[in-house]
């Protein structure tokens, strides 16, 4: 079972804000919201959703086929991709445009504001799923440019592969057929709480109704962890502890590790758990990458069946 894995490939603009974000917003005319205020410790570093997930597959020495997009200087982060064992013979250069970049800024409480440039993402590159996928692989759909997310889905499913789709910041884009049309023949939804409720307000479906034509729906909630929900039953899987840094990159992480973990043969619910090791780790970093996984995290893993893991320096 190989795993190949769509999303973006960005470039991260990343600092904090000391205050609440909610303060300030509480405090201005919401008719015409207008805020100013200072970031601190800004650093600049490799992120995009795929980048992180690359990541955290290496940590956990487990490959994957990328199958993002870079731009006219993404040549080198394409050769750290590859040194984390990731296959990238599939990305797609643009020659015309810069790769993507996002700006985000946490504040005190984890909340997040941001934008995104999408530079090489911003032209449609028809999507072509590799021809090294076979039935039965893992396909997870993360966010990247809304055709090329849908086209992939479609080929994906036809060939047999098993559909995890992330829609993450991208799902309000698509209309709530779209949206159906994805989740119809996928394996799993994967959101966070605040997605699930978009999702729903979108789509007309409760969770019920979603559960008529998806198997399975991941729910993450943070520092609580994520629930499992399916027509057998619902699961719930406990957050790793953590001192929290920053969240940015988390949900990344966890995915990363549900990834591999299915790729070994766990059960979701067993999956999952490498996921939470994983995104705990991600939260005491300042970064989407360059986490390590400390001591307790190490035995935790091995407790759930991981011998070998990657640790850098």
């Amino acid at each position: 079972m190989n795993i190949f894995v769509l999303g973006s490939i960005a470039f991260d603009e990343l600092g904090q804000f000391k205050g609440s974000f909610k303060d300030l917003i509480q405090g201005s005319h919401s008719g015409r919201l207008s805020l100013s205020f200072l970031v601190e410790n800004s650093v600049e570093s490799f992120g995009g959703c795929a980048g992180n997930m690359a990541y955290g597959l290496g940590l956990l020495k487990c490959p994957a086929t990328l199958c993002g997009l870079l731009g006219t200087d993404g040549q080198g982060y394409k050769e750290v991709l590859e040194s984390w064992g990731m296959e990238v013979q599939f990305l797609t250069l643009d020659s015309d445009h810069r790769t993507a970049r996002a700006v985000i800024t946490s504040d005190r409480d984890g909340a997040q504001i941001a934008h995104f440039t999408p530079g090489a993402m911003n032209p449609v590159h028809s999507f072509e799923l590799p021809p090294t996928a076979q039935a039965g692989d893992l396909f997870l759909a993360g966010p990247e440019n809304p055709e090329r997310v849908l086209q992939a889905v479609e080929q994906a499913k036809a060939k047999g592969l098993r559909v995890l789709l992330d829609p993450g910041q991208i799902l309000h884009v698509f209309s709530s057929e779209e949206l159906l049309s994805l989740v119809r023949g996928s394996e799993v939804l994967i959101v966070n709480e605040f997605e699930w409720d978009l999702f729903q307000k979108k789509t007309g479906l409760n969770l019920q109704g979603l559960l008529e034509i998806l198997p399975l729906l991941i729910v993450t909630k943070g520092e609580k962890g994520a629930t499992l929900y399916s027509t057998a039953g619902n699961a719930e899987v406990s957050a790793f502890p953590a001192e929290m840094k920053d969240s940015t990159g988390a949900g990344d992480a966890f995915r990363a590790g549900l990834l591999a973990g299915l790729k070994k043969g766990y059960s979701f619910a067993q999956a999952a758990e490498v996921g939470t090791v994983l995104g705990s780790a991600c939260v005491e970093c300042a970064f989407t990458q360059g986490y390590k996984l400390s001591p307790d995290r190490v035995l935790a893993l091995k407790k759930l069946g991981w011998p070998e893991l990657r640790l850098p320096n």
